[in-house]
């Protein structure tokens, strides 16, 4: 086969390689000379990839199809704004404000306890340490800045709670 023939060939070979025609591989390799023998060869890998891109793959549905998807629901029209929705009532903000200030303010001096009696300061700062947080905490329920907020629509009096 001269040089004209072969690139003939070859181009027709890469004619039916790109139809996706079934090729005897083994055919063509024998049929190729020393000189084109790896442009078949890669031709074949080609095909190899070809083939698998125009495999059909297999879909898999998480819906049964006579069940129709449900239509995307839209948020109401008269929702409050989303910086408003997971605010917490405070019927006032200082009281919501005293309230953490004094529960941080236990949690120091407790802490600030514990470590007295670590650091072996003494027992009176420990000890005066731990009363300074008790008091704090007696401040606390005192004043009434414990505990959750009432709703505006919650009646006064304590609240319902499990049976005990």
């Amino acid at each position: 086969m001269d040089q004209r023939e072969q690139d003939a060939w070859l181009q027709a070979l890469a004619a039916r390689v790109d139809d996706g025609d079934v090729i005897d591989w083994v055919a063509e390799e024998r049929r190729a000379g020393t000189a084109s023998l790896r442009v078949v060869r890669a031709l074949r890998v080609v095909a190899e990839i070809a083939g698998q891109a125009r495999r059909p793959t297999e879909t898999v549905q998480s819906v049964p199809v006579t069940e129709p998807l449900p239509p995307p629901t839209a948020p109401p029209a008269d929702d409050e704004p989303v910086s408003d929705r997971y605010r917490s009532y405070t019927p006032s903000e200082p009281a919501e404000i005293r309230r953490k200030l004094l529960f941080g303010v236990t949690l120091l001096l407790a802490l600030a306890s514990v470590y007295a009696g670590l650091l072996k300061w003494g027992p009176l700062v420990q000890y005066g340490l731990a009363a300074l947080a008790v008091i704090t905490v007696m401040v606390a329920l005192i004043s009434g800045a414990t505990g959750p907020p009432r709703p505006p629509d919650a009646p006064a009096g304590p609240s319902p709670g499990p049976a005990a």
